[in-house]
């Protein structure tokens, strides 16, 4: 490990991964993420590198909302992205058309 003091904003640490790829957080890492999302983790994957955030991302929040409505509302990936593609031809149109 890295950091020598766990409560301080910014730090690098090194953890084993163990053979079913489980990482061990240290205490103070561990209690900040049980203060901030109820134990819940984000990890944002970049590349090679793996960013562990101690709360649930908005972009967590929104995709869930969006698929919970997705599921209401019977709609299909395909439908929506076939919708979506509508839409751009639409507002397309409706802008660059009426100057023409």
């Amino acid at each position: 490990m890295l950091a020598n003091d766990l409560n301080q904003t910014s730090a690098l640490l090194e953890l084993p991964v163990n053979d079913n790829f489980q990482v061990t957080l240290p205490q103070g890492i561990g209690r900040r993420a049980m203060a901030q999302n109820n134990g819940q983790i984000s990890v944002i994957v970049f590349g090679e590198m793996l960013i562990f955030v101690p709360k649930e991302l908005e972009i967590t929040k929104t995709a869930k909302e969006f698929q919970k409505i997705m599921l209401e509302e019977n709609v299909t990936l395909e439908e929506l992205l076939d919708g979506i593609a509508e839409t751009r031809a639409e507002l397309y149109d409706e802008r660059y058309k009426q100057n023409n």
